[in-house]
């Protein structure tokens, strides 16, 4: 709605990145990706992928604070990884738990552009973990 009609309200300048002016916000994104793994995958896998987008990708935000660059700071990433550790640990057996998060902060850690467009980790840190743990439960 704000991208078709043009509504602009104060939440959404509050909300928005500013490479999401005239683009999907991320938002929207979290929950398109977050139905999709839920849709896909198990609980036992969805959940904790859900969750390390819903929990882990605000703590790595936290930690990174205003540094912009395309690779986050190492402190981001130790966060990113540590908080999706030990939430994916309560789900699965610790080597998935492992995968998920290693997969979850690269994710997250790693800008990646496509046409010159920033894709954003809130389309990509839930899949990339529930692959990474389903792998990991098959090897």
């Amino acid at each position: 709605m704000r991208l078709s009609v043009g509504l602009e309200w104060v939440v959404y300048e509050q909300l928005t990145r500013e490479y999401e002016a005239e683009i999907v916000a991320g938002y929207a994104l979290y929950l398109l990706s977050s139905a999709a793994v839920a849709v896909a995958f198990a609980p036992t896998i969805a959940v904790p992928a859900v969750l390390m987008l819903a929990l882990g990708d605000p703590v790595s935000g936290l930690a990174s604070g205003d540094a912009v660059g395309r690779i986050k700071q190492p402190r981001a990433l130790a966060a990113m990884f540590t908080a999706c550790a030990a939430i994916a640990v309560a789900f699965v057996p610790p080597v998935v738990a492992l995968a998920g998060a290693a997969a979850a902060t690269g994710a997250d850690g790693v800008t990646v552009t496509v046409g010159g467009r920033i894709v954003d980790d809130n389309l990509t840190i839930a899949p990339a973990a529930a692959l990474a743990m389903r792998a990991g439960q098959l090897v």
